[in-house]
C-alpha cells in the first residue's frame, strides 16, 4: 500500500507498506484516529497523540496534530493505496500546512 508519512520535523514520504494494523501503529507510535482530508484522503494519527504531549507537526483547520501521521486513501471498508494524484496533493500541499 503506497502511502505518505510525514514525521514531526520532516518533510513528507512516499512509502510502501504492508497495511497490517500493527504496522500502521508502529508508525504512528500508537493506536490510530483518522482524521479526513480532502480529495479522499485520510490522515492517520496517534490517537493519544495530545495527551501523550507529542510534539507539534502542522496544523490543519485550526488543530495542532501532534506525532508522525501517515497518509492513504479512504476505502469503502479499508484504508487503500495512495493514487498519482492524491500522493501528488500531499507532496505539493503539506508544506501550507507546516509549524511556523
Amino acid at each position: 500500500m503506497r502511502i505518505v508519512v510525514k514525521n514531526v520535523g520532516c518533510n513528507p514520504k512516499v512509502k510502501e507498506i504492508e497495511g497490517s494494523l500493527q504496522e500502521m501503529q508502529k508508525i504512528v507510535g500508537g493506536y490510530i484516529q483518522c482524521m479526513p482530508f480532502p480529495n479522499n484522503i485520510l490522515c492517520v494519527l496517534n490517537e493519544e497523540g495530545k495527551l501523550m504531549n507529542l510534539q507539534p507537526n502542522f496544523v490543519y483547520n485550526s488543530d495542532v496534530i501532534v506525532g508522525n501521521v501517515f497518509f492513504c486513501s479512504a476505502g469503502e471498508e479499508e484504508f487503500e493505496s495512495l493514487t498519482e494524484e492524491q500522493t501528488e496533493f500531499i507532496m505539493e500541499t503539506m508544506h501550507f500546512y507546516e509549524m511556523d
